[in-house]
């Protein structure tokens, strides 16, 4: 397996001057309350296949993981070949291609997504406001050596990407499965239940010689 870069590296420290220290959020999406967003890794997933919208390593989010690498390293089945591949010139278009994913090879990034996410106060509303950063999937498995759940870094999402994302791209209302919305709406209505993983205001240490595959449980809470 391919290394894949682990913890988040915050590399937008100057958005954060007017705010408080980022905090991870993590949503348990087997949560009864939070069913309706297990559609969203899937929905992430499809829209990284098609080619409408960009991850980025969870070490460095300055740098884009292509979907090839993201799909070689998890070992999700065939994948789309590399541009400099021998067979791109007759590989199907991305649309074709992801149309004939197996939807149950996701069901690793079925049960948590985390946000990083900082608060401030909004002098106009007179209120504190939630602002998302981005969104990180988690590759999930039970180790039978270790008889315990393990969790794995996946790609990440920046929210400024996520708003952009067309009305192709929906998720159920949790309150209402007949009512479909954009995963930018259910972000910003903050329609899901969680918990911080780490305490309030602590700041992330940065990961020094991390390697792609370390595995990690940020259980914190």
């Amino acid at each position: 397996m391919k290394h894949f870069c682990l913890s988040l590296l915050f590399s937008v420290t100057g958005f954060f001057a007017f705010a408080q220290m980022p905090e991870t959020f993590r949503i348990t999406l087997k949560e009864k309350i939070n069913l309706p967003l297990r559609y969203m890794p899937i929905e992430f997933i499809r829209a990284y296949c098609e080619g409408n919208i960009k991850a980025y390593y969870p070490l460095d989010t300055t740098k884009e993981c292509s979907y090839h690498e993201f799909v070689s390293h998890f070992d999700l089945g065939t994948c789309q070949p590399v541009m400099t591949g021998d067979n791109w010139s007759s590989a199907p278009c991305p649309k074709t291609f992801c149309a004939t994913n197996d939807i149950d090879m996701l069901d690793n990034f079925l049960s948590y997504i985390e946000l990083v996410q900082v608060k401030y106060f909004d002098n106009t509303l007179s209120r504190e406001i939630t602002r998302v950063v981005l969104v990180k999937l988690k590759f999930v498995y039970f180790d039978e050596f270790r008889k315990e759940e393990r969790i794995l870094e996946g790609p990440v999402f920046k929210y400024s990407d996520i708003a952009q994302l067309e009305k192709d791209y929906l998720i159920p209302n949790p309150n209402n499965d007949a009512e479909k919305f954009t995963i930018k709406r259910v972000l910003d209505s903050r329609l899901f239940n969680g918990y911080v993983l780490k305490p309030y205001g602590m700041p992330q240490n940065k990961p020094v010689n991390s390697d792609f595959n370390r595995e990690q449980d940020n259980s914190e809470h």
